[in-house]
C-alpha cells in the first residue's frame, strides 16, 4: 500500500510584520496617495503611532473617516505568547485581514464615487506627545504638521467599531456623518 502525502503551503510572519501589513494594506485600499504611505509606515514600524486615520472632506467638513489603531502594550504581551501569525488565515488576502480589506475598500470606493481625495491624520504615542521637540520631529518624519487639526464634522458621526480576530491588538473604527 502506497503512502499518500499532502503538501500545503503555509506562510508565517512575525506578529509585528502582520501589524505593519494591516496598516500598509489599509492605506492601499483607502486610496490615500501612495507617496504618503512610506512615512506613515515608518511611524508604525518604529511604534511612534497609536493610530492612523483617513478621511474625506466635502464643503470644508469631514463626512467619512476610517481609523486603524494598534495597542502596543497588548501587542508586546501577545508577541511573548504568540510571536508569529499564519499568513493563510481564512479570508486573508495579500496579508490583509478581511476587516482591513472591507473597511479600506469601502472607504476607497466612497472616495472615488464622490471624487474626493483622501486625507490623513496620525495619533502619536503618549511618550512622543510628552516631549515637544520629539513630537515636532516625529510629525515631520511622518509628514504631518505638529499640532495640526482635522476639519470639523458636517454632523455628529455614527461610529462602527471592529476588531481583527487573529490580531487582537488592532482595532478599526468607521465614522460617517449623516
Amino acid at each position: 500500500m502506497a503512502n499518500a502525502f499532502t503538501y500545503t503551503y503555509s506562510e508565517t510572519r512575525t506578529r509585528t510584520e502582520a501589524v505593519h501589513d494591516q496598516f500598509a494594506m489599509f492605506l492601499l485600499y483607502s486610496g490615500l496617495p501612495s507617496y504618503k504611505h512610506d512615512n506613515i509606515l515608518k511611524g508604525i514600524d518604529n511604534h511612534w503611532l497609536d493610530a492612523v486615520g483617513v478621511y474625506l472632506v466635502d464643503g470644508g467638513k469631514r463626512i467619512l473617516e476610517a481609523e486603524v489603531k494598534v495597542d502596543w502594550k497588548l501587542h508586546t504581551d501577545l508577541v511573548v505568547i504568540s510571536p508569529t501569525v499564519r499568513g493563510n488565515l481564512p479570508g486573508w488576502t495579500e496579508g490583509a485581514a478581511p476587516e482591513i480589506k472591507a473597511i479600506g475598500h469601502r472607504f476607497g470606493l466612497r472616495a472615488q464615487e464622490l471624487g474626493l481625495v483622501p486625507r490623513y491624520w496620525v495619533r502619536f504615542t503618549t511618550q512622543i506627545h510628552a516631549d515637544p521637540a520629539l513630537y515636532r520631529q516625529r510629525s515631520a518624519d511622518v509628514g504631518v504638521t505638529a499640532g495640526g487639526a482635522v476639519p470639523p464634522w458636517r454632523s455628529e458621526p455614527t461610529t462602527r467599531s471592529y476588531r481583527i480576530e487573529d490580531l487582537q491588538e488592532i482595532g478599526i473604527d468607521l465614522r460617517e456623518a449623516q
